[in-house]
């Protein structure tokens, strides 16, 4: 070979070896990148996932993972579950592996896909959504093969995507709950990121604040509760001698958020997105100012249960938030509410105006960052001289409610009210339960003639009824499914059964549906309630379907004819419409109270006259109706008043 050829001969090899490496190269690019858009990832994973829960072992596997709730909702991260190993059929790999070797068209090896997500999509998790009766708890994974479906980046679209066990496309309503269980695949809204290289430079409160839940590479993956734990208020706490006059200058102490709620159903489920989201992730934001104009601002976020406002009541928070120096602040500041959402940073602004004791007023414009899925609900500038005794003044920004106090001691209130005819004379009176102590009102007198301890106090969920038909209401304690009597007021459970899922539920209801002369269980799921007819045999009960479900303001049970059976309300605002024969038609309707501004609607026959009607409550006074007018019959004051 002559040295022409050899050369030639030499570069092809050259050019061969090149090209070779580009191939692989641009291979390798390709196989990184195929995913163009979070949309594009997710449907290749909920496709592959929803053909791989065929399998068994793989159902079994993402029920043990969710069950964990690691964030308070049943929930994995995804990066974490995938890198797990997961025997099928005496072959153990890695649940991504498993997941890569269902069929698809793109095609990326299991080491590019975890630094894909890891790089792009770190809070990727799989769920599954609480249904109620259907949930993760009591999965048959012998039998039930779930759908799966993913939330898409265009939140305002009302469908969601979603795969069967074949691979073939379901399309779901956001809006409406689905009748089978489901797995969502979603970013997590409870989970923070933080890169080791920012961690030597961020300051923790505790040990415990400090460790992060999980971690990948150089990524840390915290618990946003955890580190809600942990605020360092930038302020300096001036001493000066308060002389104004004020509730905050008569008390010591830092001012503390006490409570919020939502104004009403419809403010609740425009929070809550849809079925397949978990608790509410709300923060609270307050900004105050200074006389040269400089900015300061505190956040503080709530990681709330479902069933902790669903029915809009107050959720207790009793955190604090700053010693209100006047010399320092003014006389005004703005709180802020939001709840967050995953999504694309985007700013919004307000403002509020403060005086100082010099008399000259600051106007302060705020800037606040938060994403275009976050529901904005609202703020409301609170004033120095506002009431702060008790619970303090009554703030509304038109979706939610809170109130600010200042109070160095923790406040005495009552946990719950309730109603029942303690001595069996036919008319229906107050207690007032404090913890685990029933405190009884016979005669309207406004004193206490009977208390008893019975439950856990706040733990559990209170329910009155007569349940051995002997005239008198009783107390029972509701604990999951379980229902705990008492026939004596002595404390100790005389009856035990089990109705319902438990905590899932919208709402537990008693009442006398069959008119045997005793009180049982009801369950309300939606607009469906399903009464238990004899708690001896769960299994006999009947469903009515009444109302529009938890867009109501308020279910209603109470005997409002006479007929010794009883009936269902539903209040939207100060409206109560009254179903007299189960048969999921309104059949009467009037107007009492305000509404949603009044602290609680009660229901009972007040006068003995064998109707039940209906009272609000402001604070700790009951203004009863007697004859389904517009105007309070009697009055009277008992216990301390709550939410």
């Amino acid at each position: 070979m002559n040295k022409i050829s050899s050369f030639l001969f030499m570069m092809i090899i050259l050019l061969s070896v090149s090209c070779s490496q580009d191939d692989n190269v641009e291979t390798e690019i390709q196989e990184q990148d195929i995913y163009t858009t979070k949309d594009a990832l997710l449907k290749d994973l909920t496709k592959r996932l929803s053909v791989l829960l065929k399998e068994e072992e793989v159902r079994e596997f993402l029920k043990n993972e969710v069950n964990k709730q690691f964030d308070g909702d049943y929930n994995v991260l995804a990066i974490e579950a995938l890198q797990k190993q997961l025997k099928i059929k005496e072959e153990s790999l890695s649940f991504g592996n498993h997941l890569l070797a269902i069929s698809s068209q793109n095609q990326i090896s299991f080491e590019n896909l975890i630094t894909y997500i890891g790089n792009h999509y770190p809070l990727l998790q799989i769920k599954i959504p609480d249904l109620g009766e259907i949930n993760s708890k009591d999965w048959d994974t012998e039998k039930e093969v779930p759908i799966v479906a993913f939330i898409s980046s265009n939140g305002s679209e009302d469908h969601i995507l979603a795969y069967d066990q074949y691979g073939n496309e379901i399309t779901l309503s956001k809006t409406q709950q689905p009748t089978e269980l489901v797995v969502v695949l979603n970013e997590n809204e409870r989970v923070k990121v933080i890169a080791q290289s920012e961690i030597e430079n961020k300051i923790f409160c505790s040990k415990e604040s400090s460790v992060p839940y999980y971690k990948y590479s150089n990524t840390n993956f915290f618990l946003k509760e955890k580190l809600s734990e942990c605020i360092n208020f930038p302020i300096k706490i001036g001493s000066h001698e308060k002389s104004s006059g004020c509730d905050r200058d008569r008390r010591a102490g830092k001012d503390k958020i006490k409570r919020v709620k939502f104004n009403n159903k419809t403010a609740f489920n425009n929070a809550k997105d849809g079925w397949f989201d978990g608790g509410l992730e709300l923060k609270l934001t307050v900004f105050f100012g200074q006389a040269n104009g400089a900015i300061s601002q505190i956040s503080k976020n709530f990681y709330t249960r479902e069933k902790d406002m669903k029915t809009t009541k107050w959720l207790n928070l009793d955190v604090e938030i700053v010693n209100w120096d006047k010399t320092i602040y003014g006389d005004a500041m703005l709180y802020s509410w939001v709840e967050e959402d995953p999504g694309d940073p985007v700013e919004i602004k307000s403002g509020f105006t403060s005086k100082f004791d010099d008399n000259t007023t600051q106007s302060f414009e705020i800037k606040k960052t938060v994403t275009d899925k976050d529901d904005i609900l609202g703020e409301s500038v609170v004033e120095y001289c506002d009431a702060t005794g008790g619970y303090g003044h009554l703030y509304n920004t038109g979706t939610v409610q809170f109130q600010v106090n200042q109070n160095e001691y923790d406040l005495a209130y009552e946990d719950e009210y309730l109603v029942g005819d303690w001595d069996g004379d036919g008319r229906d009176n107050i207690a007032v339960r404090r913890s685990n102590q029933i405190i009884m009102d016979y005669n309207y007198d406004g004193i206490s003639d009977f208390s008893f301890f019975f439950g856990l106090g706040n733990q559990d969920d209170y329910l009155v009824g007569d349940w051995d038909g002997d005239g008198r209401d009783n107390i029972a304690v509701r604990r999951s499914n379980g229902i705990s009597m008492d026939y004596n007021f002595d404390g100790v459970a005389d009856k035990i059964f089990y109705f319902g899922s438990g905590d899932s539920e919208d709402e537990y209801l008693s009442g006398d549906w069959n008119k045997d002369g005793r009180d049982n269980i009801g369950i309300r799921k939606n607009q469906y309630i399903t009464m238990n007819l004899n708690f001896d045999n769960p299994n006999i009960y009947q469903t009515v379907s009444y109302g529009n479900g938890n867009q109501e303001d308020q279910y209603l049970i109470g005997d409002f004819n006479g007929d010794n059976t009883e009936d269902i309300a539903v209040r939207r605002e100060n409206q109560i419409i009254i179903d007299y024969n189960m048969d999921g038609t309104a059949d009467q309707s009037y107007f009492y109270g305000l509404g949603n501004s009044e602290d609680e609607y009660l229901v009972g026959d007040w006068n003995g006259d064998g109707k039940d009607n209906i009272a609000v409550r402001k604070g700790n006074t009951i203004l009863m109706n007697y004859d389904v007018d517009t105007t309070p019959d009697f009055t009277y004051i008992f216990g301390l008043g709550t939410n």
